[in-house]
């Protein structure tokens, strides 16, 4: 199987005939290594490197996917919406007499130098702080320091990182550092720039995040992220270096892995199959939308995925009229897989987590022994919280303003008006219909980018049609704002 771009994986051979799905799969492996091994619902994710950090948004259990942009120019190819910034864990350092102007995008790696943190601190005896230009075409105030042995070596922010002990015990980047030579390193610049040494390095670690935190800001924007439920979730090597900082500087939770040097690699081994189809379709009916739903999930089958572990979602737009169908599904190796089974305690405990709320607040709202729906209301609230959990622990579903109905196969048309209606908002001048969802047996079916009540009810009648008119299903209906 060969990693694509939108995080899914495909055979060799569909590889052959769709070469170019493949482009960006690097940062892709490493999102999906976060979606799966940490069970991520809602969150931003932060792969730090050496020389640049990429960032995107999981929400509702799926990476955010868009079209790719290359050297500023969209393209038709669908990849995970990453946006890649110069800045990382062994981002140089520009200054001048008297300030630091700015932090990357040239890194230690770049310039071919090592972390001055990494030095034995003897080597700083005597050692003399100058500037340099990492390429020809750069400015010349990029910081570098030679040692007492004629080596150079530079100041990074995992140094920074260092010097303010942010760094963790067993975090990646702590490995081989040494709190003696980052300090040492940062006390010739501070002398240069007029500041402390502690001063210094949090001003480096501070120009470093105030370049993250308005690509996590627009990020939160675009996706709608509900921000007391998100969660800054770190990877890559340098992770702890500005992960921590970031997080506190924007109030958010944080999370790093364990192994999160090696995600990418964890990403690929449990990446699903995913295939998309795109038609444009004025006004669809749900005869429509379900022919769309059908072509994406043969689409599946045919790159590898086992036919009863695919789930398809739709988006519909409505400007474009655009109908996309997104098909994901399980490997055969990844079938057999030894992750345990969720239980009652375990799904209520997963929620008040992700929810960000004390667990004796969570009630089980509803179950059918394989999909568990976990609700939290306060006083203040008209709705409640909901998450839909699985089996296997991973959170399908997480909002802050949901319905919860129980139901049956004959009596669900009916129910999903009512709850549909309940759930819809009427604050504004145009109504805004909500995100609908229908578990039955072990499936959840995701209606949640199809618009109108009709289209849903329509779809949601063919899809449960092989079920007896007694089976018990649930419908959970998100709340939308403008």
């Amino acid at each position: 199987m060969i990693m694509r771009g939108d995080g899914g994986v495909m055979e060799v051979s569909e590889m052959k005939k769709r070469p170019i799905l493949t482009m960006l799969s690097g940062p892709a492996a490493s999102v999906i290594g976060a979606l799966m091994y940490l069970r991520a619902s809602n969150g931003i994710y932060f792969e730090v490197g050496g020389t640049s950090t990429n960032i995107g948004v999981i929400k509702n259990g799926r990476p955010a996917v868009d079209y790719s942009i290359i050297g500023g120019h969209r393209t038709y190819v669908n990849s995970l919406d990453v946006r890649v910034l110069g800045v990382a864990g062994g981002s140089m350092v520009r200054a001048k007499k008297g300030g630091i102007i700015d932090v990357g995008p040239r890194s230690a790696h770049i310039a071919n130098m090592e972390y001055a943190c990494y030095h034995d601190p003897k080597e700083f005896e005597g050692a003399k702080l100058y500037y340099i230009r990492p390429r020809e075409n750069d400015p010349d105030d990029y910081i570098a320091i030679k040692l007492n042995n004629g080596e150079s070596t530079t100041i990074t922010n995992t140094c920074a990182a260092v010097v303010l002990k942010i760094l963790k015990p067993g975090d990646y980047a702590l490995a081989n550092a040494k709190y003696d030579a980052a300090y040492a390193g940062m006390k010739l610049l501070a002398e240069e720039v007029g500041m402390s040494v502690e001063d210094t390095a949090r001003t480096i670690l501070q120009k470093s995040c105030e370049k993250i935190v308005p690509v996590i800001e627009s990020l939160i924007e675009k996706y709608k992220l509900e921000r007391e439920q998100i969660t800054l979730v770190g990877a890559g090597g340098g992770a702890g270096t500005l992960l921590t900082f970031t997080a506190n500087m924007m109030h958010l939770k944080y999370q790093i892995p364990k192994n999160a040097e090696i995600i990418s690699s964890i990403g690929v081994a449990l990446a699903m199959v995913r295939e998309m189809v795109e038609r444009t379709v004025p006004n669809p009916t749900a005869k429509d939308i379900a022919d769309i739903k059908k072509e994406a999930r043969e689409r599946a089958i045919s790159s590898g995925a086992v036919p009863d572990s695919i789930e398809v979602y739709v988006e519909i737009d409505e400007q474009s009229q655009k109908v996309t169908a997104i098909a994901m599904g399980s490997t055969e190796v990844r079938t057999t897989d030894l992750m345990k089974n969720c239980d009652e305690q375990e799904a209520k405990k997963i929620a008040a987590e992700a929810m960000n709320i004390d667990s004796s607040n969570v009630v089980l709202e509803a179950t059918n022994g394989q999909i568990f729906v976990v609700t939290a209301k306060l006083k203040s609230q008209r709705y409640k919280h909901v998450c839909v959990i699985d089996k296997k622990g991973f959170i399908k579903v997480q909002h802050s303003n949901g319905v919860v109905l129980k139901t049956t196969v004959e009596k669900a048309p009916n129910d999903l008006k009512q709850a549909w209606d309940e759930a819809s908002n009427f604050s504004s001048e145009v109504r805004i219909n909500p995100d609908a969802y229908v578990i039955v047996g072990s499936r959840l079916l995701d209606y949640s980018g199809i618009p109108e009540l009709s289209q849903v009810s329509g779809l949601m009648v063919a899809e449960i049609a092989d079920q007896k008119p007694d089976q018990p299903i649930i419908l959970v209906m998100c709340h939308n704002e403008l």
